[in-house]
């Protein structure tokens, strides 16, 4: 059974593409930025090796640091509004799901805040 988040009052979804790890990349840089072969290559996001993807690699570069799959909140979590606000660019059409590369889980963190 499929359930209509938009007619149940206590569910949300909140989908990024090409997977979540736009999400954070969004906490450390504004996609605007990025050329459109760079924005192909993060929707491709090809293998790398066994266990990483393009988007590790883009998202270790812009955290420092290795990124194997484990976010450690610290890394993340002071760059929140940045990530709201990088999100909302990419969100121009606005789309349930983002058509392009984007994330939606900026929405969650907006219904999260206002329900505190």
């Amino acid at each position: 059974m499929v359930i209509d988040c938009n007619k149940e009052g206590n569910f949300f979804l909140a989908v990024s593409n090409p997977c979540f790890e736009i999400w954070l990349l969004l906490h450390r840089t504004s996609l605007k930025k990025c050329s459109e072969e760079e924005i192909s290559d993060l929707l491709i996001n090809r293998k790398i090796s066994i266990r990483k993807h393009f988007i590790d690699l883009v998202l270790a570069k812009a955290i420092g640091k290795d990124y194997n799959k484990v976010a450690n909140p610290n890394d993340f979590l002071p760059f929140l509004q940045d990530a709201i606000t990088y999100a909302k660019e990419l969100d121009v059409n606005q789309e349930d799901y983002p058509g392009s590369i984007g994330s939606h889980v900026y929405k969650l963190m907006e219904k999260l805040a206002v329900s505190r």
